[in-house]
């Protein structure tokens, strides 16, 4: 019996309820999934959540007739998995952006050399407040390229979007970055004593 033959079969026993056969889809594709959540960055530790959420998504729609085998079961997990690992990057991102490593960032910011923090540990607070208040896809584009190395086309297959729109939305990403930490700067220069420098 091919794959895909034992995926359909597996597809229509699981639909059927047969746990057996849940298991067995759950023992075939998992460490497949697990690869591909590491190789997109997940973090050890989230990975094997990442790929049970899949799977336990995966059986529910067999069970309630949105897989149409339209696609093989593989290629359809895939996707799944990349809508959760978008979501883990947003949500990682959102959640825990005090902790991103930002030094990738310096060469887009002109904060840490202007008068108007008193330290690095200063600037670095700034720098995550304007990430904070970056559109969720913005900030998501932009730390995954500056701070993890992704490329726009690893990006673009990931979020499902074109290299060209990823392109746009790293580069207006960019830009939004850069005026609201011009912003930082203005504002806390013009909140300085004439002639004080925190330096």
């Amino acid at each position: 019996m091919s794959v895909q033959d034992q995926d359909r079969d597996l597809a229509e026993r699981i639909a059927d309820r047969d746990e057996k056969a849940a298991d067995l889809f759950h023992e075939l594709h998992t460490e497949a999934l697990l690869a591909a959540a590491r190789n997109n960055g997940l973090a050890p530790e989230d990975c094997q959540d990442a790929v049970q959420e899949v799977l336990v998504t995966a059986i529910q729609q067999i069970r309630t007739g949105r897989f149409r085998g339209e696609s093989s079961v593989s290629t359809w997990l895939q996707a799944i998995l990349r809508h959760k690992i978008l979501d883990y990057w947003r949500v990682y991102f959102r959640r825990d952006a005090r902790l991103v490593p930002i030094e990738s960032l310096t060469s887009l910011s002109p904060i840490k050399s202007s008068s108007v923090c008193a330290n690095d540990l200063d600037a670095d607070l700034q720098v995550r407040e304007v990430l904070a208040g970056l559109p969720d896809d913005l900030r998501s584009i932009l730390l995954l390229n500056e701070t993890e190395g992704w490329t726009i086309a690893e990006i673009a297959a990931m979020m499902k979007m074109r290299p060209n729109t990823v392109g746009r939305k790293l580069a207006e990403a960019k830009e939004m970055f850069r005026q609201k930490i011009l912003a930082v700067v203005v504002r806390g220069a013009k909140a300085l004593p004439p002639g004080e420098d925190k330096r």
